[in-house]
């Protein structure tokens, strides 16, 4: 009878062993499931916060847009490039003026020679009629 209550007892404090080992893993899971539902709310938060500046950029990019149309093609990239060749145009005259050669004028502009052959052509069609 003896033998039996210490069964009885082993049995008992296995069962309660066991039942705290699992009220302990439950408790671990449950603080674990806490901190990755924290992490995913601080993330979800980044992510609203940044998708909001975001489209306050693409708002400000959609106003610059409609004031460059308002304004007309005055900032478009031709413009600029109509620009660029004309001061190109400048300097290939200045550089022939000087005594280069039509290679080392587009050597020194980074332009093609056969265009900078055809600009010095044209600039002295352009002489040759104003003369008479």
């Amino acid at each position: 009878m003896v033998e039996d209550k210490w069964f009885v007892l082993c049995v008992a404090a296995f069962a309660a062993a066991v039942a705290a080992a699992q009220g302990l893993a439950q408790l671990r899971l449950t603080r674990r499931l806490a901190d990755q539902q924290a992490r995913w709310n601080r993330r979800q938060q980044a992510m609203q916060s940044e998708l909001g500046a975001l489209r306050g950029q693409i708002a400000e990019l959609q106003s610059g847009l409609e004031e460059c149309r308002r304004r007309g093609n005055a900032g478009s990239p031709a413009a600029s490039m109509t620009a660029l060749n004309l001061t190109r145009r400048v300097q290939a005259i200045r550089l022939s003026r000087r005594g280069d050669s039509p290679g080392e004028i587009a050597a020194a502009l980074g332009i093609p020679q056969g265009e900078v052959e055809l600009l010095l052509k044209v600039r002295q069609m352009a002489s040759e009629t104003g003369g008479r």
